[in-house]
């Protein structure tokens, strides 16, 4: 009687064990189910990044916004030049960048400019920056660029 009384005690607590991670289990099973939906979410949509490409209008809106914002007068601002879109290599976007040239602006407008576009539109990025110096402090060359989201066609 003893020792069916140890066996069933064993075996119930072999069962509680078992029934403890098969609860464990099934809950990590939901959690995994989560990410993989939301993994699956996130490769739907593009973050921080636009899904479409932006107006002339808009853009050269956002980009005296910026100006004003800086303090830079109006008239500093000399040329807009599109660049043609980009292969970002191995992903499914593409680069929109646009030239913007300034006359005789000082280090310290340059840098509020790019500081309150960055601040207006937290998608645009300065992807490169040419400075030459003239009597009047520098002209400049920024190449400002925005990705939009463009899967590849295989």
């Amino acid at each position: 009687m003893g020792i069916l009384l140890l066996t069933a005690a064993l075996y119930q607590r072999q069962v509680a064990g078992q029934e403890a991670r098969r609860r464990t289990m099934q809950s990590q099973l939901v959690a995994m189910r989560e990410s993989a939906a939301r993994l699956m979410e996130l490769e739907q949509k593009p973050q921080a990044v636009l899904a479409r490409m932006r107006s002339s209008e808009e853009f050269l809106g956002t980009v005296e916004q910026a100006l004003a914002g800086a303090g830079v007068a109006r008239d500093r601002w000399q040329d807009s030049i599109p660049q043609p879109l980009a292969r970002v290599t191995g992903t499914d976007y593409q680069r929109q960048a646009t030239l913007l040239y300034f006359d005789a602006l000082n280090l310290e407008q340059v840098a509020a400019f790019v500081c309150e576009l960055s601040r207006l539109d937290t998608a645009l990025g300065v992807s490169s920056l040419g400075l030459t110096a003239r009597d009047a402090g520098f002209d400049v060359e920024i190449a400002v660029s925005y990705r939009v989201y463009s899967p590849r066609r295989e």
